[in-house]
């Protein structure tokens, strides 16, 4: 309509002709309008003053208030007994609080730019004091009084008199106002009437002034209204667009002032399942889920039929029953005359946000339960050296409360005689991230309790944390006591019987000397008739086994107290054998027994060349000895698949019955042959089999009585030399076991692969720690660990990246390689049983320690199948 501000021109000025016959009527109606005018600035001055005056009253109030404070805080910081400072500090804060509302119902008012501005100053003035008045606070009530008193007095206090001085120059500029405008009303009271007359010639005037602007602005002015009508519709479309935005993310509805829907968003009826047909007409209780008590919808509507916008979290129901929580905004619309006559409700779905928060609050729960039912005690340091966090029996050991533990320091519950290491492991905790620390407990009756500690360091939120857990050693410490007390009077006893038999061989042999010298220098008189000299080879031969019985006895006696020195080194076992063949070669022929070997095809052992001799001779001569005339004995030899060859002597001798088999190892038990002609003291085998052992082997028997027996023993095999390239890195093992005993066991056998290191580590926490920090081949894991089994050590190393890899085996006391709550297999690499043997002990580690190109090849050139290099079970 482009020509329509024009057409509206010409309407206009036909209505100006009627607009000047009201003119008359005009006139009049301004002068009575005047009149009522002069009433109503009147009564507006009149409500300035009252308004002013309503200024000074609250001025004054909080002038009041202010002192009311200070003097509230000035006993607060002087009383020492809580209760009574926690009433001084409910009086102070309920000041505070009425401060704060007058000056809020100041705010309200209508102010000038100067009581604003002077109200803006005096408000950052009291929050300054109030600061500072928070702060004597706190040092009242850690105690500081002088402190608090002293910043009071220096600080506060002329903070507190600016303050006031503020207050009382608004309050006089108000009396000044008030004197002013009572002076204005008075003016503007005598003016009246001239006003009156002069309003009257001005109407006039306007009549005129009137038409003229009239025609003239009109143009304008409907410009202005096609220009507004443009900005409604742009404004328009763009509500319409945030309304697109506001349906997509939030649940919407309007409800009618008696509560009934009105209108719905897609997205209500998304989430509630219901349609808008369903929703219309009803009221919200078609939601209600029966969470809320009907207290809690009482009080919601009470604030929004008060005018005023609610706020909180709702939880509703489905149509389907199931629920969901919703964040909620309702705001009441007013007409002009301050009455409802809608609601609008604005809700966000945060069922995921309540759900996670539930979920946390249960993982909490179980993380509080977890702590309290640790076997040990648990605490939380922050790096101040305070107690964030106690277990129960924290405080059941040491006997204090939580809330005494919470104001001790850590020091204070350390014994002084362990002080220092304490503060040393807490400074190592700090900078490497963990600790470990043999200490002692102090508890509230005095009493000192053995404690071992872990710390382990942690930060969170940037700030560092020490959680730290103790085991309670006494049990141990005890049972170290009594061991060591037995280990020492074993000792002695040991040493005693050592100088005994010392003592005893000297005595013994002076005599046997004389004895068989004599013998000897008889047998060479030649003067002695045939039966003497029968009786001379009697004495020899029994004076001969009296000797050897005292050399045997010393020997069993050296490797029982472990004074037997061994060279381990390389031997050739061709040329012991050829050795001990020519010994033994006259006991055969005189015996009628024939010897058979075969080929031992250059083995090369690791053993002590005079012990393997010493063994090999016993089992030849006794083979010899227990045989039968015309009888035989096979000297034969394995390679088995581990690097561990086995050396056999059989016989055709009587052989053992079956029931006495495990009598043959036994010291001075012969078997029954005590008294016949066949030389022998019963504890060369023994000697032997302990022998074998120490040199890292085993020894055994296999016997048919009637047929024969086999006697064997099995000796490491001595590797090729560069079986390791040069400049390779020494295989690196890892032994975690709390028992000292077992610790040492493995490694004084480990100490016979001098090419091996090996580490130990007594806790599963260290032993981990170990591993992640450095390079294993192998680790040797007992199940039976305190506080963590090795089941559970097992899964934290095939969790990390760094140890995933690492073979494990696992050592156990159990008859089973496994008990009846884990799987045969449970990720270990193999299984050794207690008590441990060194020939299944080696199988099982030599597999992890030798280089995967040259694991299988044997001393005779053979290469052993590399999937019977398993580790077994002993």
């Amino acid at each position: 309509m482009p020509n329509a501000p024009d057409q509206i021109a010409k309407r206009g000025g036909r209505k100006l002709s009627v607009a000047f016959m009201l003119v008359a009527m005009l006139i009049v109606m301004v002068i009575l309008y005047a009149e009522y005018a002069f009433r109503l600035i009147q009564k507006d001055m009149d409500q300035i003053v009252n308004e002013q005056s309503r200024h000074i009253q609250l001025l004054h109030r909080m002038e009041d208030l202010i002192r009311q404070r200070a003097t509230l805080m000035y006993e607060l910081i002087q009383v020492k007994d809580a209760f009574e400072q926690d009433e001084k500090l409910q009086k102070y804060y309920a000041a505070a609080s009425e401060f704060l509302n007058a000056r809020e119902t100041l705010l309200r008012m209508s102010m000038t730019p100067f009581e604003v501005e002077q109200l803006a100053a005096q408000n950052a003035i009291s929050i300054q004091v109030h600061l500072l008045q928070e702060k004597a606070i706190k040092l009242a009530l850690a105690g500081q009084h002088e402190a608090a008193i002293h910043l009071m007095a220096e600080v506060a206090i002329p903070e507190h008199e600016k303050s006031l001085s503020v207050i009382g120059k608004m309050i006089r500029n108000n009396r000044d106002e008030v004197l002013h405008v009572q002076n204005i009303s008075l003016a503007r009271s005598q003016q009246q009437q001239r006003v009156l007359v002069v309003i009257g010639l001005v109407g006039v005037m306007l009549t005129i002034l009137i038409g003229w602007a009239y025609r003239r602005n009109l143009r304008r002015l409907i410009h202005e209204i096609y220009a507004a009508q443009e900005e409604i519709a742009t404004t328009t479309q763009a509500l319409a667009y945030q309304k697109i935005a506001l349906d997509e993310h939030n649940i919407v509805s309007i409800t009618g002032p008696d509560g009934l829907i009105t209108a719905v968003n897609a997205k209500f009826c998304e989430i509630s399942q219901y349609s808008a047909e369903e929703l219309i007409g009803q009221d919200h209780r078609l939601l209600n889920s029966r969470y809320h008590p009907r207290e809690f919808f009482i009080e919601l509507w009470q604030v929004i039929a008060s005018g005023k916008i609610w706020r909180g979290i709702i939880r509703n129901r489905r149509k389907d029953g199931s629920y969901y929580w919703v964040k909620t905004t309702i705001v009441p619309f007013l007409d002009a005359l301050g009455r409802t006559y809608q609601y609008v409700s604005i809700r966000t779905d945060i069922t995921d946000l309540i759900e996670m928060e539930q979920k946390l609050r249960v993982e909490h729960d179980l993380t509080n339960v977890a702590i309290d039912a640790q076997p040990g005690i648990f605490f939380m340091l922050s790096q101040a050296m305070q107690f964030l966090r106690v277990n129960d029996n924290f405080s059941r050991v040491t006997g204090f409360s939580v809330e005494e533990i919470f104001q001790k320091l850590p020091a204070e519950l350390i014994a002084d005689a362990v002080l220092e290491q304490f503060s040393d492991s807490m400074l190592t905790c700090f900078v490497q991230g963990k600790a470990e620390l043999e200490s002692i407990l102090c508890t509230k009756s005095g009493a000192q309790i053995p404690f071992i500690f872990q710390f382990v360091s942690v930060k969170l939120s940037g700030k560092r944390y020490v959680i730290g857990t103790g085991l309670d050693i006494s049990q141990r410490k005890k049972s170290e006591r009594a061991l060591y007390a037995a280990k020492e009077e074993a000792e002695h006893a040991n040493q005693a019987k050592s100088q005994f038999l010392a003592s005893m061989s000297h005595e013994l042999r002076t005599p046997m000397n004389a004895v068989l010298g004599f013998a000897q220098l008889l047998e060479a008189d030649e003067a002695l008739g045939s039966e003497n000299q029968d009786n001379v080879q009697e004495i020899l031969r029994a004076g001969q086994h009296l000797l050897n019985l005292i050399t045997e006895v010393l020997n069993l006696e050296k490797i029982e107290s472990g004074n037997l020195d061994l060279s381990i080194a390389p031997v050739s076992l061709c040329d012991v054998v050829d050795e001990c063949l020519v010994l033994v070669q006259g006991q055969a022929q005189r015996n009628r027994v024939r010897i058979e070997k075969t080929d031992c095809a250059n083995t090369v052992l690791r053993a002590d060349r005079l012990r393997l001799k010493q063994v090999l001779l016993n089992l030849l001569s006794n083979a010899i000895k227990y045989n039968q005339p015309d009888g035989y004995v096979k000297l034969h030899f394995t390679h088995e698949q581990d690097l561990m060859t086995r050396i056999l002597v059989s016989d055709s001798g009587l052989g053992i019955p079956q029931q006495r088999i495990h009598e043959v190892f036994q010291p001075f038990n012969r078997l029954g042959v005590e008294g016949s002609n066949i030389e022998g003291t019963g504890i060369g085998l023994t000697i032997s089999r302990q022998l074998v052992e120490l040199m890292g082997g085993t020894m055994g028997v296999e016997s048919t009585f009637g047929v024969g027996s086999t006697f064997w023993f099995e000796l490491p095999q001595e590797r090729r030399q560069g079986l390791r390239p040069p400049g390779t890195r020494p295989p690196n093992v890892l032994h975690i076991d709390n028992s000292a005993a077992n610790l040492k066991l493995v490694s004084s056998l480990l100490g016979l692969r001098p090419h091996v290191r090996l580490q130990t580590a007594p806790t599963t926490h260290l032993g981990i720690a170990l591993a992640n920090e450095n390079h294993f081949d192998l680790i040797l894991l007992d199940i039976d660990l305190q506080g963590m089994d090795g089941f559970e050590s097992l899964r934290l190393l095939h969790e990390n990246e760094a140890t995933r890899a690492i073979p494990v085996i696992a050592i156990h006391g159990a008859s089973q390689p496994y008990d009846g709550h884990h799987e045969p297999i449970a990720g270990f690499s193999g299984y050794l049983n207690k008590p441990l043997s060194a020939q299944t002990f080696f199988q099982a580690v030599d597999v992890y320690l030798t280089e995967p190109d040259v694991a299988g090849l044997l001393h005779d050139g053979t290469t052993a199948d590399p999937e019977m290099r398993k580790p077994t079970n002993d």
